[in-house]
């Protein structure tokens, strides 16, 4: 397991402005973690839909449909 907080700035920034190795695979998956609660605040009780709605959720590491 990595830990992140050993990282320094400048290799904190490499790995999130091109993810790679055992470092970016950690490092994406607490973004992942991150970006999910904004996500849910967002999308699901900020954000009114009907049934059958798609939503293109769209970031810098991944992107992917909601269907509602």
């Amino acid at each position: 397991m990595v830990d992140l907080s050993t990282l320094t700035p400048a290799e904190r920034a490499q790995q999130l402005g091109h993810p790679d190795g055992e470092i970016g695979l950690a490092i994406t998956e607490r973004l992942n973690t991150v970006n999910r609660r904004v996500n849910e605040a967002v999308f699901f009780t900020d954000l009114t839909s009907s049934q059958g709605t798609t939503f293109l959720k769209s970031g810098l590491a991944m992107a992917a449909w909601c269907r509602f």
